[in-house]
């Protein structure tokens, strides 16, 4: 990798985060080296719930030019500038993922709530001891489209809209 790819610099990232923070934050596997893009649609999915509702919401593996950052540029950005700027996130513990992992442990160590949402089923991620204490709300789903629509209302509940 070499610098002269990257779409914009770390130093610019800051700054433009720092201007604009996230509102929510989606803490997720998103490099298709540890998982595939599989759930990228179901990302962009959760993306949307938040127009409605005038938020900002980061989704890694659209808003951070991660395959031009280095290793520890990411770690920064997320763990020291975006997370801490939020006032949500939400985890997918559909997959594991270190990365989504040090996302919430920032988030609980800043005092930013965390939902997690899992398909039914498949909770031993958020009954991992590391974890679970980290997480303040928890989301069950058996379809995407149930986890949407359960994550819509938790939304308009935690913004008090409607």
């Amino acid at each position: 990798m070499t610098r002269e790819n990257s779409e914009i610099t770390i130093k610019e990232l800051i700054n433009k985060i720092t201007k604009e923070p996230y509102d929510i934050v989606l803490a997720a596997a998103f490099e298709p080296e540890e998982h595939g893009d599989l759930k990228w649609k179901f990302y962009e999915d959760i993306g949307e719930l938040v127009k409605p509702l005038e938020k900002k919401i980061f989704l890694p593996h659209r808003d951070l030019d991660w395959k031009n950052l280095w290793p520890e540029e990411v770690y920064y950005a997320i763990n020291e500038v975006i997370v801490p700027s939020s006032n949500l996130v939400i985890f997918y513990a559909g997959l594991p993922s270190t990365v989504a992992d040090m996302m919430i442990g920032r988030a609980y160590s800043n005092g930013i709530p965390v939902v997690a949402i899992y398909e039914k089923g498949n909770d031993s991620e958020i009954k991992d001891f590391r974890v679970k204490p980290l997480v303040t709300d928890k989301i069950e789903f058996e379809t995407e489209q149930e986890a949407l629509d359960k994550l819509k209302l938790y939304l308009q509940r935690f913004y008090s809209v409607g």
